[in-house]
């Protein structure tokens, strides 16, 4: 008898209600499931109970690292992988927000300095398609420079592309650049410019941090990163020819300062409403475009080697 009493006296707190299958499970914390998906695809969404989102997010950033990985065998399988890169990173991008998102949702969306709402992957690329980002300055100053930038390119060099790569680059371009807008306004205004917020206390000074690290991620140095660091980092040792990237003092400063500028800005605009996610998008895939098709026009650039983009 004393033996029993024993027992449960050791076993009441496995047999309480906190432990039964009934009990209610602690809320996830928003920002760090954010990250562990920025770390290991997937793993925020796992942490929110959402395994098929878990799913559908490891397995993208599995396809990430296998691009990167797998040696491109001709000029036509390495422009293949380009633009598959585009999807699958851009994705990842997405993913972060999405996971960070589901677990406001699963708090009851606490009120935040930074606040978006919980759009779907087809309404963030289809942002520029929406009549509201167009209702604001702060969108059309930078598409009008843009704008004014590319038709200042196509007056200095005559079109030399030939009419099937204008046939299909510029929709390439074009459609490549709404899933870069899409995907790294979700990640960096989406995500950490929230986070960097509440970390901080301030909106302004989690857009300067924001914009910072979307600056450094726009140099050489990321290229050590999960999941598309290491799928270079495999392909270099499969090929013999991994180089340990560094900071280029001279270009790479002037990218990071460039594209920081540009970040401080969409950060801007992402705050400045509750619609504000889809008008920095806008900005951000318009300028892409606009800047990267004279360059096709005018044969400086072949789709999908992305330069001159933010």
């Amino acid at each position: 008898m004393k033996l029993l009493a024993l027992w449960l006296l050791l076993a009441s707190p496995l047999l309480s209600p906190a432990f039964s299958s009934d009990a209610p499970k602690p809320l996830p914390n928003p920002f760090l499931s954010g990250a562990l998906t920025a770390v290991l695809p997937g793993a925020g969404h796992l942490y929110n109970g959402d395994h098929l989102g878990a799913a559908a997010a490891f397995a993208n950033g599995l396809g990430m690292f296998a691009l990167m990985a797998i040696p491109s065998s001709s000029v036509t399988s390495a422009r293949v992988q380009e633009q598959l890169g585009i999807v699958v990173r851009n994705a990842y991008g997405f993913s972060v927000y999405d996971s960070f998102q589901q677990a406001l949702d699963l708090n009851g969306r606490p009120k935040l300095l930074v606040e978006h709402p919980r759009y779907s992957a087809l309404e963030l690329i289809t942002s520029p398609f929406y009549k509201h980002p167009y209702t604001s300055g702060k969108v059309w100053v930078p598409v009008g420079i843009s704008l004014g930038l590319a038709a200042l390119a196509l007056a200095s060099r005559p079109i030399t592309a030939s009419p099937g790569t204008i046939a299909i680059g510029v929709p390439l371009v074009a459609i490549g650049m709404l899933f870069i807008g899409a995907g790294e306004e979700a990640e960096f205004r989406g995500y950490y410019h929230p986070a960097f917020a509440e970390l901080t206390g301030s909106r302004p000074l989690g857009n300067v941090m924001q914009a910072a690290f979307f600056g450094l991620c726009h140099t050489s140095l990321p290229a050590c990163a999960f999941p598309q660091g290491t799928g270079l980092l495999a392909r270099g040792i499969l090929t013999g020819s991994f180089k340990q990237p560094v900071f280029n003092s001279g270009t790479d400063l002037g990218i990071w300062a460039a594209t920081s500028l540009m970040g401080l800005y969409l950060g801007w605009i992402a705050q400045s409403s509750e619609l504000g996610l889809q008008k920095a998008i806008t900005v951000h895939a318009a300028w892409n475009t606009f800047l990267l098709i004279p360059a096709l026009l005018q044969g400086r650039y072949v789709p999908i080697q992305l330069s001159f983009r933010f």
